[in-house]
């Protein structure tokens, strides 16, 4: 199956995207008029239909891994490495992922390789000297040279490192880059103090600010006890590291002004929905020009004249007379960050690099003022050193992880700080309009998990059957459902997105255990989630279904795990032959989830050992037909 979308701007057409289907649904290239190099094109996991590669023709290349990453597999879904590569780079980048016991992000590990030659040898590490002792430094300052006089000594060069409190708010950062000296080694070592979940004042001991030509780290412009101040509704108004005097919000919430310590000034104007209009930057010399951006719909206009107008995947640009000029691709990852921009024709004519959390690495990024849409697609706004990307909603800071507002959805995933960016999880999280955590593999995992056990835990007493995968305890599937999503932010559970991530581990296991399915899950716009009572968030199985509110949910949560804390089992049936097979065998272990702080917990679910072992061989659940076809294909 094919869909096609044509732009036609006056004389310009323009096929943007051509999206071809494999018969799951799942799309396997977008095929763009031009140059064969714009295309996108798309691998899949076989067994949970995870993204695992996305690449063009021209160059670009970037490899997922999850349990398939030797010394580091992960089970539960989260992404253990990442590899990737952009046209005419002759490095394949890396970083390898860690992750606490609540499943945030720890470090971002970077290393690099010359494609298709083996990784040099590596350097011992070496302390870092500085006001802040103890601090490794993970790479050589003297690297290896290649015949190019290319650094190829790299591990570590790009390296972030963050640690958490309890609420997901960042205490310390670490990051690693090119210094002003064009050196590589920390350039950010912030220890944060909080008053509450609001900042109060950042210490930079790294060296100095970084000056270069798109260079990015934290600026440490105060060194007094109260560098922030925020008003009434949590909302950040004063920044003293980034000189920022003063905010002025609107009733809505919504930014109307950014006045600067030099008197410089960014103003903003919205509409009554929120939707941005306009945005004007007023240096504090009065000789200096006034720039204006007026958003209209997708048409940006700058300083009155048309600049680009945005399409899914891309833009249009325009010349001084307002006629097209030419179309503009992205090659974007799977998070949906612009990694590199390229023309019709194929010419790369922006590449850009991030850290983890979303900053970007400014020495190997190239011809920033292409264009401003970045990190998650959204717009950085470094002007007056601002650095901000405009999420809708809210804006987001990624040299230190964290937004201006208050999430206007807080209550909805109470354990987590209001101001934490995607829970501590910019790896396999996003937050595309400032409101909502999007998260596929939080409720995935937190269903496909439970499901799983169960399933695996009947197949180990009584043998594959069909009632082995429909004899289950469903009220603790669509727990576990809403709890992976509600501890990634369960406003994604009273949205369609929750839907589409349900269903997308819906089809891994339907795929797997070949189960007839009918209606999915359910959700409306309001307070209430529609779950169906069997497995309609897990399998899709059709049954009665009957409205569970957020807070019947929540409470559900609460007695479940303080009744697993005092050694009560939740339910009599299933639980109990779980425990006596446990006992038995050891192949079901570490159920549950891991629980701090009573009900304010976050829950971080991993896959036990007999979902492991499906993960590994997935015929030790089927039956001799199944195996067949799986074989076959394999």
């Amino acid at each position: 199956m094919n869909i096609n979308t044509v732009l036609s701007m006056a004389s310009a057409i323009d096929t943007i995207m051509n999206l071809e289907y494999d018969d799951f649904g799942r799309i396997t290239a977008n095929v763009r008029s031009g140059s064969d190099s714009v295309d996108m094109h798309y691998a899949y996991d076989k067994l949970q239909g995870w993204v695992t590669e996305l690449s063009t023709s021209g160059g670009f290349k970037q490899r997922l891994y999850r349990e398939d990453n030797p010394g580091h597999e992960l089970y539960n879904g989260s992404i253990s490495a990442m590899t990737w590569r952009v046209t005419d780079d002759p490095f394949e980048r890396r970083y390898e992922y860690e992750y606490d016991d609540l499943n945030r992000l720890t470090e971002g590990a970077y290393s690099q390789s010359l494609i298709n030659q083996a990784e040099p040898t590596i350097n011992d590490s070496l302390i870092f000297p500085g006001p802040h002792p103890g601090f490794m430094n993970p790479l050589s300052l003297i690297p290896s040279i290649d015949s190019l006089g290319i650094s190829i000594n790299a591990r570590g060069r790009y390296t972030e490192r963050i640690s958490y409190d309890k609420n997901c708010n960042i205490t310390s950062i670490e990051r690693y880059g090119m210094n002003n000296q064009r050196h590589y080694g920390l350039i950010d070592s912030l220890v944060i103090t909080r008053n509450g979940n609001q900042l109060k004042a950042i210490e930079d001991y790294a060296q100095k600010h970084l000056t270069y030509t798109g260079a990015s780290d934290f600026y440490d412009g105060d060194s007094s006890s109260s560098e922030y101040l925020y008003n009434a509704n949590g909302s950040l108004v004063s920044d003293f590291n980034r000189e920022i005097d003063w905010t002025y919000y609107d009733n809505l919430g919504n930014t109307r002004e950014i006045c600067f310590c030099d008197h410089s000034s960014t103003e903003y104007i919205y509409a009554s929905d929120g939707t941005k209009l306009r945005t004007i930057h007023l240096p504090a010399s009065s000789s200096a020009l006034t720039d204006s951006i007026d958003y209209i719909g997708n048409l940006i206009l700058k300083n009155g004249q048309p600049s680009m107008y945005l399409f899914d995947g891309g833009f249009a640009s325009f010349n001084a007379n307002g006629a097209v000029e030419g179309w503009h691709y992205y090659i974007q990852d799977y998070m949906g960050n612009n990694r590199m921009v390229v023309n019709s024709g194929g010419a790369v004519e922006q590449i850009t690099h991030y850290y983890p959390y979303g900053g970007v690495i400014g020495d190997i990024s190239t011809n920033e003022s292409v264009q401003k849409y970045k990190f998650e697609g959204k717009e950085l706004d470094r002007t007056f050193g601002l650095d901000n990307y405009d999420i809708h909603a809210r804006q987001y800071f990624a040299m230190m992880p964290s937004w201006d507002r208050i999430d206007k959805e807080a209550e909805a995933y109470y354990p987590i700080s209001p101001y934490a960016f995607c829970g501590g999880d910019p790896v396999n999280k996003g937050d595309y309009d400032g409101k909502f955590i999007l998260q596929a593999i939080g409720a995935i995992v937190g269903a496909g998990t439970e499901y799983v056990g169960q399933v695996a835990g009947n197949i180990i007493d009584k043998g594959v059957s069909k009632e082995a995968f429909t004899n289950v305890d469903v009220l603790d599937i669509t727990i576990a459902a809403a709890e992976g999503a509600l501890t990634c932010g369960g406003s994604a559970v009273r949205r369609t997105t929750t839907k589409l991530a349900v269903k997308v581990g819906s089809s891994a296991l339907r795929n797997t255990f070949d189960i007839d399915t009918k209606e999915g899950f359910k959700v409306n716009s309001g307070e209430k989630i529609v779950i169906g009572m069997t497995l309609d968030c897990a399998t899709d199985l059709k049954t009665d279904s009957k409205p569970v509110s957020v807070g019947e949910i929540k409470s559900r949560q609460v007695a479940r795990h303080e009744a697993r804390q005092r050694g009560v089992k939740s339910s009599e049936g299933q639980h109990a032959a779980w425990d006596a097979q446990k006992k038995k065998n050891g192949d079901i272990q570490n159920i549950g989830e891991t629980l701090t702080d009573g009900k304010n917990s976050l829950v971080g679910s991993g896959l036990n050992g007999a979902a492991k072992k499906v993960y590994e061989d997935p015929t030790v659940i089927m039956t001799e037909e199944q195996k067949k076809h799986y074989n076959a294909s394999h």
